[in-house]
């Protein structure tokens, strides 16, 4: 599903004007921003709507892939803002080759695309979190801090969207997991829950679980595409499916959700 008018989503009333929206960091740093968009409306928008959070700051915009590489380098923005689909390239596509290059950069994708598959090709490329267009300011800027903090974020109407694809494709297992997701419907997100025990991995073919292995042992899509032998594109399909078995929608609550049950990586 398509936003008509995506410059429109970040121009309405909650512009983050009160007070008990500013979150100023501990000795006065800001979070640095990259906004990454084909849209200038937008960009600008976007821009001059973070500027009223005294904690975020814009340090730059782009359009395309080649500007915004040149700005990550060069700027090296606490969190990147990015679209995940543009005029001539494709969000996923940089942000995979952004991460490739440096893996600790935080990635948060924005879009007028609520469709799963959009959701998970973008996570499994490790993004840190996928927010609509038609969130608020204030939604926005939780949703940067909380990318920034080393946590990950879901649109709460995306999560409704994911839960019901997992209902059709996997039963109320995945549902009460998904639930349990970091979910920015509040300005906070909720954290995985803690009480799970071990995890549900039969589920998972043979090759799942080795890749699993992998991701457990910190190792980047790319690397893991080296030692397996195919290409990147493969391992973000099989990320995709390990993601929609365990109900999960990121690397970093992979981990958590395996890592809290008795499952060991192998060597």
């Amino acid at each position: 599903m398509v936003n008509k008018n995506p410059g429109s989503a970040l121009l309405g009333k909650d512009t983050g004007d009160s007070p008990a929206n500013d979150q100023t960091l501990k000795g006065g740093a800001r979070i640095t921003v990259l906004v990454v968009d084909d849209h200038a409306l937008f960009r600008e928008g976007t821009k001059e709507i973070l500027g009223k959070f005294k904690d975020i700051h814009v340090v730059g915009v782009a359009s395309n892939a080649k500007e915004t590489q040149e700005l990550a380098t060069a700027l090296n923005p606490d969190v990147i803002l990015l679209d995940v689909r543009l005029s001539t390239d494709s969000g996923i596509d940089i942000a995979r080759e952004l991460l490739d290059e440096d893996p600790t950069r935080k990635i948060l994708m924005l879009s007028a695309y609520d469709e799963s598959d959009y959701i998970r090709r973008a996570m499994a490329v490790g993004a840190a979190g996928y927010m609509l267009k038609t969130a608020s300011g204030s939604k926005l800027a939780d949703a940067i801090r909380t990318v920034h903090s080393n946590s990950t974020v879901l649109d709460v109407d995306l999560a409704k969207a994911l839960m019901e694809v997992s209902i059709d494709n996997s039963g109320s297992n995945t549902n009460e997991r998904l639930k349990n997701s970091d979910i920015l419907g509040q300005p906070n997100p909720v954290s995985l829950d803690a009480s799970r025990g071990q995890p549900d991995l039969t589920s998972l073919t043979q090759r799942e679980i080795e890749i699993l292995n992998l991701v457990i042992q910190g190792m980047t899509n790319k690397s893991i595409a080296s030692v397996l032998k195919v290409s990147r594109r493969t391992i973000e399909v099989h990320l995709s499916h390990i993601f929609a078995k365990l109900g999960v929608s990121s690397r970093v609550q992979l981990i958590v959700y395996v890592t809290k049950g008795d499952f060991k990586s192998t060597p």
